[in-house]
């Protein structure tokens, strides 16, 4: 969980400007907020998918966007452990004749062969899953499981990004909005 504060007071002059209007420093912060927000989700979806095999639907799922009546607005990111099947596999589909599997998590970190891994398609989710045996018996098996969107979007390269990203876009908005209740722009 990612916490943003709505600090208007670097922007001293542009609130002195707009402070005889009733209600016009509240609606710039809301606003403002709210182009933040949407600048540190986008940072963060592109970012993430940078560095991981990733889809970026699956980032946009997993977070969520809190506004608060005193300024403060929450970026959250929620989500379980996903499949190796949600980032990298090669082959994607189930092969008559079984080929080795290939598999990543990062992008840095290059295609590996996952050894003794194979694919069955999953009874109630219709999922193709990659897995491993876990003893020389045909049973018990095991899902080849990576890590979740939560831990990926938390490395501090990203959460950096997203802060710059999300200052620069508050502050040219807390501007803009002022210059529209100043009535110089629509």
């Amino acid at each position: 969980m990612l916490k943003l504060n709505a600090d208007i007071n670097g922007l001293k002059e542009i609130q002195e400007t707009i402070a005889h209007i009733p209600g016009a420093i509240g609606k710039a912060r809301d606003y403002s907020l709210s182009k933040a927000l949407a600048a540190m989700k986008a940072v963060a979806v592109e970012q993430t998918q940078q560095d991981y095999y990733v889809k970026g639907s699956a980032i946009r799922k997993s977070i969520t966007l809190r506004k608060y009546k005193d300024g403060t607005a929450q970026f959250i990111s929620r989500g379980r452990r996903l499949l190796l099947s949600d980032y990298y596999l090669n082959p994607g589909k189930i092969q008559r004749k079984r080929k080795p599997l290939y598999g990543a998590v990062r992008r840095d970190t290059g295609i590996k062969p996952l050894g003794s891994a194979f694919l069955i398609r999953g009874q109630n989710s219709g999922k193709i899953l990659p897995m491993v045996r876990t003893t020389r018996a045909r049973y018990p098996i095991k899902a080849l499981i990576a890590p979740a969107i939560p831990q990926i979007i938390g490395n501090d390269g990203t959460i950096k990004a997203m802060n710059e990203a999300g200052s620069e876009a508050f502050r040219k908005e807390f501007q803009r909005q002022a210059l529209r209740a100043l009535g110089v722009l629509k």
